[in-house]
Formats: C-alpha cells, structure tokens, sequence
C-alpha cells in the first residue's frame, strides 16, 4: 500500500495540468494500471527512471514543496527506487513503465512471486483460465469502445483497456480472424465497424 500510495502521490505532483487528458487507475484482476498525462522530461529516459540514474526534475515545483514540507516526500528524485524496492521485498515485479498516449504509465502486478512458484500443474490450468477470461473481458470492452466510437485509435484503446498498445494490436488481429470486427477503409482515415457481439 505505501508503494501504491508512492505512485498516486508522484502522479500528482509530475502531472500535466495543462492537458485534456485524465489521470486514471484501472484495477484489473492481475494489475492495476495508472496513467498521468505528461510525458517525462527529454532529459529522461525510462531506463534512468528505474535505475534511479537521474536528477529529478519536478513538472510542478509549488505542489511538490507543499507535498515536500507535508512531510510526504522525503528527498527528491527517490520516490521511484524506493517504490521498485518495496514491491521487489513484497515479493512482487518491479512496476513497469509504459509511454502512452501524451502521458506515462505504470503497471504493477498484483501476483505475487511465491504464488506463482508454490501452484504447480494446477497453477498452470488456473493460469490458463484467468488468461482466456481477461482476454475475453478485453474483447468485450473493445467491441464496447468501437461501438461506442468507430473511429477510436490503437492508443485510446490502450487507455481505455490497460493494455499495451502492442497488446491492442493483437486483440484487433485475432478479431477481426474471428469474424468480429472489420476495418473499414485506411489506417489513418478508416473506421471499425463490429460484426457480431458475444457475450
């Protein structure tokens, strides 16, 4: 919980405010992920933000000090090792960071590493199962998505869904192989149009 509060409270103070878009957390059955418009500083790269290889650069410089005299924060520029450290002592992956859509996202499992080495063949079926139900839940929202816009991109899917953007890909092809959806004209100037719905 400390590291989870740790991202909400970096999401506020690195936040776009500037931007159009919504800070979001989506809570899935395996992750949760949170997304913050604003991308990082063009002095930073996503390899010097986990290896804590960078001076820190706060987007807003009048809440992080209120935050800093709160007592919130610590010391700038720590928050993102010590949130790797605490989820890598709970047993937990290291969050990942994703660039997406005019912001910066982070995706944290919510599995632990023990759980995964103490199941076994069972493991591997149970596993199986809650991979087929979350792709058939992702289907589903984008069919949602579509129906609702036809012309929603891979990118907004990728929010909307909280999944990569390669992972929009993917779920687009195998619907569109099995006869659910069907694009429409061009990449860039097309459409999606649903075939059939399932529940």
């Amino acid at each position: 919980m400390d590291a989870l509060r740790e991202i909400v409270l970096n999401m506020i103070v690195h936040r776009d405010y500037r931007s159009a878009l919504e800070s979001t957390i989506k809570i899935f059955s395996d992750h949760i992920l949170f997304f913050n418009p604003g991308t990082l500083p063009n002095s930073i790269t996503f390899e010097q933000l986990t290896t804590n290889d960078y001076v820190s650069t706060p987007r807003n410089k009048q809440v992080a000090r209120l935050f800093k005299e709160m007592g919130e924060i610590e010391r700038y520029g720590t928050g993102i090792k010590r949130v790797c450290d605490m989820f890598v002592n709970y047993g937990l992956d290291k969050p990942e960071w994703l660039q997406m859509n005019g912001g910066v996202g982070v995706r944290v499992s919510l599995i632990t590493k023990n759980a995964v080495e103490n199941t076994g063949e069972d493991a591997g079926k149970t596993t199986q199962k809650t991979t087929q139900k979350t792709t058939q839940k992702t289907t589903q929202k984008i069919m949602a998505e579509i129906v609702n816009n036809a012309f929603i991109t891979r990118e907004e899917l990728a929010i909307a869904c909280g999944i990569t953007q390669d992972g929009v890909k993917w779920q687009l092809k195998k619907m569109q192989e099995r006869g659910l959806i069907v694009r429409i004209g061009s990449d860039k100037g097309g459409h999606w149009k649903v075939i059939e719905k399932r529940e």
